[in-house]
């Protein structure tokens, strides 16, 4: 059998360094490997210097400036397919030289924290519980001793399967875990079931003022553009954002909302939780590492139909794109100083951008343009 021709990747690694490096993949990892895993934005494990790290390839090669038997070889494909849309890839590269960033730093610093070191990307899914067959034997004088862990087990007997979120705001997870241990309940991870158009809304629209109207009628929901709402506080601008996300979730299409860190408040995502009947997330340096990766992977699967976050959040893929708010653009911690660019810096007016796209890359541009 003819040998195979050598196959070389340009890694970026998480470094200072502005370069990529070359590695060999060896023949018998191209052979076991489907063709996915060596795209652009898969990452890779590689020895760089005296460490073993995670690195994202950026493009394959056939030739190398350095001699083959010189390059060291790439231990590990991690994924089958690459983790971010080519397009958000290639704009992120983009980035990184028009502002002059070390591109491997530039790259990672649009990843969860877990994906950065290697992790797997989580099944997807929503987590639920159910009984066991133990716990489904139980009789009805079982658990009096512990009337929490006695209501969960009624819970499980009166619906069959319900969702980790529900179960938990009911109850706690200190509930739950004595019961997972006993054996008497169990978690698996189910597809979350579409919600049907008629149900998007818990709550009905408030009736807008004729101005408010006006500016909603405005926002073009079918093509790529950006709009400017300038109000006061208390002038209305937040409804017509909502009823704007109304409009994009009957488009089957995503909404990110991008909020200042210190007005992400509970209260904040308790407003759009009990408006809309959708699954949301959040991304904000209060979650664990786990919980942001969770929330990201949903994101990027179509799952999560609005995505509450922190300005970091723009970097974050979505399967159908159609709307970013940027609520208090005028708010300095949107701004950057000191590493690779978001929106921007010298941004005017106290207002909030909002607009729809049809490819995530063309808005994450459009809108560090537009509030310059």
């Amino acid at each position: 059998m003819a040998d195979l021709t050598p196959v070389i990747v340009r890694v970026a690694v998480p470094s200072p360094l502005r370069r990529l490096f070359d590695y060999l993949v060896p023949a018998e990892m191209v052979t076991d490997a489907p063709p996915s895993a060596l795209q652009p934005g898969c990452r890779v494990r590689v020895t760089f210097g005296r460490r073993e790290v995670t690195g994202l390839i950026i493009e394959c090669a056939d030739t190398s400036t350095f001699a083959l038997e010189k390059l060291k070889p790439v231990t590990q494909l991690i994924d089958v397919e690459p983790l971010l849309p080519a397009s958000l890839f290639r704009l992120f590269i983009w980035a990184s030289r028009y502002y002059q960033h070390p591109i491997g730093d530039a790259l990672f610093s649009t990843l969860p924290t877990l994906l950065r070191k290697g992790a797997l990307p989580p099944e997807q899914g929503q987590k639920c519980w159910q009984l066991s067959t133990f716990g489904k034997g139980l009789g009805p004088d079982s658990l009096k001793q512990a009337p929490k862990q006695r209501a969960v087990i009624d819970k499980l007997l009166a619906e069959g399967v319900v969702s980790d979120e529900q179960l938990v705001a009911l109850f706690s997870r200190a509930v739950l875990k004595p019961l997972e241990e006993k054996l008497l309940i169990e978690s698996s991870i189910q597809c979350i079931p579409e919600v049907a158009l008629d149900k998007l809304l818990r709550q009905d629209n408030l009736t807008l003022y004729p101005s408010q109207k006006q500016a909603l009628e405005a926002i073009d929901h079918h093509h790529f553009n950006c709009s400017l709402l300038d109000g006061v506080t208390g002038s209305g601008k937040t409804e017509i954002y909502l009823q704007s996300i109304e409009k994009t979730l009957r488009y089957e299409r995503q909404a990110l909302v991008l909020i200042p860190e210190i007005s992400l408040t509970p209260q904040t995502e308790k407003r759009f939780r009990d408006r809309f009947h959708v699954p949301i997330v959040t991304l904000h340096s209060g979650l664990t590492d786990k919980q942001r990766l969770n929330a990201w992977m949903q994101a990027r699967s179509g799952q999560a139909k609005i995505i509450l976050g922190t300005r970091s959040a723009i970097f974050t893929p979505l399967k159908a794109p159609g709307l970013i708010i940027l609520d208090e653009e005028h708010d300095p911690v949107l701004q950057t100083a000191g590493r690779i660019s978001i929106f921007g810096k010298g941004s005017r007016g106290n207002s909030c951008a909002t607009g729809t796209y049809s490819h995530h890359s063309g808005f994450c541009y459009a809108i560090a343009r537009i509030i310059k």
